[in-house]
């Protein structure tokens, strides 16, 4: 969990070509030329899942990302594109996972 925030932030960013940041990343095609510019908007959007890790997972994972991205402004993730049903499902997760703990 520690790699959370910054493995699910570039994944929400869009770049050319119908692609994600972190498809670049992960196929060692992102360039500080190219993409440096996405350096805020992803730092910032770690800092929003650093953020709701603090309201759904783990206190101890929420701690680490925590640590790491201390000092960042939080810059909220787009709406996902989700049903009705499946937003109710993901709440109903997390509502359980809250209730086992």
């Amino acid at each position: 969990m520690i790699s959370a925030p910054l493995a699910y932030a570039p994944s929400t960013i869009d770049v050319p070509k119908g692609e994600r940041l972190l498809d670049l990343l992960l196929l060692h095609k992102a360039t500080f030329e190219q993409h440096g510019h996405l350096l805020n908007e992803l730092f910032g959007r770690a800092a929003y899942v650093r953020d709701f890790l603090g309201h759904c997972a783990d206190l101890e994972d929420y701690n680490v990302a925590r640590d790491y991205l201390d000092d960042l402004q939080a810059i909220p993730l787009p709406e996902l594109a989700l049903s009705g049903t499946a937003k109710a499902e993901i709440e109903e997760g997390f509502r359980r996972k809250v209730r086992i703990r």
